[in-house]
């Protein structure tokens, strides 16, 4: 661990709120709340706006009651999102020129790479989208919702084209063929439907998974679909005939299937096990290695163009990036203020774009922070609460008593403090 030096950075770091709230499946969140810069001068960005354990130092804690005072008279912060609800799902363009986004929060959106611009929010997106993945030509954009239906948009213009309809339950899942011929889509009915293209016909439907659809891809010649689902299955399917290959079971446990990706050459299958990932053979489907590092659900696994690095992202709130083929982990990312949904390497292997609450990242492959995505319509107010506790920092690791907050990382140089329950 790096010694700590007080003036190694000459930018103040950014604040972030945390609170823990419940989702509405009982689930308890922990987010992190950006306050970014736009905090009034009383509360310098970067400074301590919490109570620091010193009960030997009655002038650190008088200054940290003046402080409170001081916040709790400003009553609101202001924060930047790129959404404003969880982002689900990202995808990046054929040529890596445009970021498309889903989110619970009822939309899509279309940002201009490299400068991380909103070029526009496409229309008649009217439900939670789950999923959102761009035609090989990038000329389309296709998207799974809860209003179960898989629409397909223009790019850029946005207009929506064609809505195919059939499944009974939320879109969750949806992939095209490398060719552009066939889509595939997975849903909370338990099944897969494969859909030709352009004229958006039913193809068939495949069956044998009992519960939702998380995941499915195609491997690189097109000739085999992969699908993961919160049955503990992975299923590999013939194509274009849909017979079923392979059944990989992930138990002994009950290890949720949220995300299946194929190595770039076609040779390996990756997919996560609960917490864990496994790298599998193909097409025999044998188990080659197991990746273990987080501490929570995997939700995506994507590999890089050239299949040398494979990226997770997990509720742990973390994203970790492992060497291939020998699945050593290099790096552990953290900031995002909650869980991790969604990950994608752009076609050029140069960028990494990831989606938590409110938020997407662009990293490189290194692992820096290059930029964060901001929709600038949703500048929101968020109130201050008055019995902020425990001083913290989102790096995970001791952030100094000291006017500026400095972490023992160079990952993030983030600090903030938790909201009681």
């Amino acid at each position: 661990m790096p010694k700590k030096n007080q003036n190694q950075n000459k930018e103040r770091p950014e604040i972030f709120a945390v609170n823990n709230s419940k989702d509405k499946n009982g689930i308890t969140r922990r987010n992190f709340v950006g306050l970014g810069t736009a905090v009034t001068s009383a509360v310098a960005a970067g400074s301590i706006i919490g109570s620091c354990s010193n009960p030997s130092s009655p002038d650190k804690k008088q200054k940290d009651q003046n402080t409170e005072s001081t916040i709790e008279s400003q009553k609101k912060i202001i924060v930047d999102n790129a959404h404003s609800s969880y982002v689900y799902s990202i995808a990046f363009s054929p040529d890596g020129k445009v970021l498309a986004s889903g989110s619970e929060d009822k939309t899509i959106k279309l940002w201009s790479l490299p400068s991380g611009n909103l070029l526009r929010k496409l229309k008649d997106i009217y439900n939670v989208v789950h999923a959102v993945a761009f035609s090989p030509d990038g000329t389309r954009l296709a998207s799974g919702s809860n209003q179960q239906t898989i629409m397909l948009s223009s790019i850029p213009e946005g207009n929506s084209l064609q809505t195919l309809a059939g499944h009974a339950m939320p879109v969750i899942s949806v992939a095209y063929s490398p060719d552009g011929t066939m889509l595939a889509s997975g849903s909370r009915d338990k099944t897969i439907k494969l859909w030709s293209l352009p004229d958006g016909n039913l193809l068939q439907t495949l069956t044998g998974h009992i519960d939702d659809v998380n995941s499915v891809a195609f491997n690189p010649n097109g000739e085999m679909l992969a699908s993961g689902s919160s049955d503990d299955k992975v299923k590999l399917w013939n194509l274009p005939d849909g017979q079923l290959l392979k059944t990989l079971d992930e138990g002994p446990f009950h290890w949720e299937v949220h995300s299946v990706a194929f190595s770039p050459d076609g040779s390996m299958l990756a997919s996560n096990s609960g917490s864990n990932i496994k790298l599998r053979s193909l097409p025999d489907g044998l188990l080659l290695k197991t990746l273990t590092g987080h501490s929570e659900l995997i939700n995506s696994i994507v590999f890089s163009p050239d299949g040398t690095l494979l990226a997770s992202a997990s509720l742990d709130g973390t994203i970790k990036l492992w060497s291939m083929p020998d699945g050593l982990l290099l790096k552990t990312l953290t900031g995002h203020r909650g869980f991790v949904y969604t990950l994608a390497i752009s076609p050029d292997g140069t960028l990494l774009a990831s989606g938590s609450l409110n938020q997407i990242f662009l990293w490189d492959l290194n692992g820096a922070l290059l930029k964060t995505l901001t929709d600038p319509t949703l500048k929101e107010e968020l109130p201050f609460d008055s019995n902020w506790v425990d001083f913290v920092c989102s790096c995970n690791a001791v952030c100094t008593c000291d006017s500026i907050c400095t972490c023992d990382t160079i990952t993030t140089t983030s600090c903030g403090y938790w909201f009681p329950n």
